[in-house]
């Protein structure tokens, strides 16, 4: 279920922890939806490792957010100096 392939032996095993998780207000969701943005300035940094992230950070883009791919960040691309440079330079635009 998390991180592989479908595995059909393991769904039997797997079926409860996923209907909870289908169930379960992710925390790192807070119900925010791209519209709400419209109009705040907003930047998006991925380390484009992730089409799914990509994915999100381009909706998030159409809606007006700036989006920077800091390329070999993987999950944590807040851990690159790039990082810092990116948003300084986003608050300076402003």
């Amino acid at each position: 279920m998390f991180g592989g392939p479908f595995e059909p032996d393991a769904w039997e095993r797997e079926h409860p922890v996923a209907e909870r998780w289908a169930k379960t207000n992710l925390p790192w969701g807070h119900g925010v939806r791209a519209g709400m943005l419209h109009g705040i300035p907003t930047l998006v940094v991925t380390g484009g490792w992730n089409d799914e992230y990509e994915q999100i950070a381009k909706v998030l883009v159409d809606d007006g957010a700036q989006h920077v791919v800091l390329v070999g960040a993987q999950h944590r691309p807040m851990d690159l100096p790039a990082f810092a440079e990116a948003a300084l330079a986003f608050e300076a635009a402003l």
